[in-house]
This record gives C-alpha cells, sequence and structure tokens, in this order.
C-alpha cells in the first residue's frame, strides 16, 4: 500500500523524497499504537493521533494532513461497539485541532449494517470524489445504545 501512495503523489507533483527528508511526509504502521499486550488499545491509539498532530504544530506546520486506514478493524477483530467509541473518542480529541483527518475504510471489507453504524460517526463523510456534512451523523452515545439494544 506504501508504494501505491507514494505513487499517487508523485502523479499529484509532490517531491515524496523531499518531502520525507523535511519532515513533511511521514508513513508508519499503527499496529503498535493499536495493540498493547495483544489487545487492541483505543485510548493509546487516540492517544497517538493527539501525538501526531500536536507534533505537526511543534513543527510549525500550518496543517497536518493524516489519513489513517482503517484496515486494522479486521486484522484486530474490533468489535461495532468498540470502533464506535473509538470514533467518538477520536472526534472528541480532533475537536482541539483544525486539521483534517480522513479515516479511510475499505468498503467491501464490511457488511452494510457495520458500515451505516461507521458512517453515523463521522461529521463529514468522503464518498468517491465528493466531500460532505453527513446528514447521518450521530452521537456516539445514540449508537452504542442502539447497537445494546440490538446485541441484547
Amino acid at each position: 500500500m506504501r508504494a501505491h501512495i507514494l505513487r499517487k503523489l508523485r502523479l499529484a507533483g509532490i517531491e515524496v523524497a523531499r518531502a520525507e527528508k523535511q519532515g513533511q511526509l511521514k508513513m508508519e504502521q499503527w499496529g503498535p499504537a493499536i495493540v498493547r499486550s495483544g489487545h487492541y488499545n483505543q485510548d493509546a491509539m487516540v492517544g497517538r493521533i493527539d501525538q501526531i498532530l500536536s507534533q505537526g504544530r511543534k513543527e510549525g506546520f500550518g496543517l497536518t494532513r493524516l489519513v489513517g486506514s482503517m484496515k486494522w478493524v479486521g486484522e484486530y477483530n474490533v468489535g461495532i461497539h468498540d470502533l464506535v467509541e473509538y470514533e467518538s473518542k477520536l472526534n472528541h480529541m480532533l475537536q482541539n485541532f483544525n486539521d483534517p483527518v480522513v479515516c479511510a475504510y475499505e468498503l467491501s471489507a464490511f457488511h452494510a449494517g457495520v458500515l451505516v453504524d461507521i458512517l453515523r460517526t463521522h461529521p463529514v463523510a468522503i464518498i468517491g470524489e465528493v466531500a460532505a456534512e453527513n446528514p447521518f451523523f450521530d452521537a456516539a452515545e445514540v449508537i452504542l445504545q442502539e447497537i445494546s439494544r440490538h446485541n441484547a
């Protein structure tokens, strides 16, 4: 995936090697931030994203653009309840920043019901090449309550 992203950046006119050398482009694996003692840790993940965005500010960048592949959700068997909690915590933390953060989900990896719940956790959605305010955005507490009732 790294090679694909770097190729797309080069095609968009970005001097990748220079951006990496100057600290303007960083790519990392989420694994160590997500898994602690063999278990998914949503607080560690939110903390790592907070750290990345804060570091961008300290280094004098006007914006940090963060794109996170959500492939780890399936790799670590993260349930919808934990995922909605994570997205809620992330949304709350992101209120401290103006940086664009994108959660990139592979739509074919999830069934429709899960996708609807995931979509509802995001105030803005990008589908294809269109970004818009999400009319389905809902408070995490509401979504979690619905999930709990459905699973009872």
